[in-house]
């Protein structure tokens, strides 16, 4: 799982990229290559124009209490209601 300093990291990556700027090297990229959502490639940083969906390993790290929100807020997206709960 990726700490607030490594998703800040990848924000500015993001940010960076839809720009086409130069940053200098993410005090975090190697949590980011780790977890697929940054490659290097011929010395460039690739980045991914998304964020993937947990796998079944990265969900079974988290919480209990996360894994109720996961699961809520995955079964909203697929029934394409935006919170899950009846109104």
């Amino acid at each position: 799982m990726l700490g607030p300093g490594a998703v800040a990291d990848l924000m500015r990556l993001v940010a960076a990229a839809r720009r086409d700027q130069v940053l200098p090297r993410p005090v975090h990229l190697s949590s980011l290559v780790r977890e697929g959502l940054v490659r290097i490639e011929a010395g460039r940083l690739w980045v991914r124009p998304t964020v993937p969906p947990l796998s079944a390993a990265q969900v079974r790290r988290l919480s209990p209490a996360l894994r109720v929100e996961h699961h809520r807020l995955r079964w909203a997206h697929s029934t394409g209601s935006d919170s899950g709960q009846e109104h």
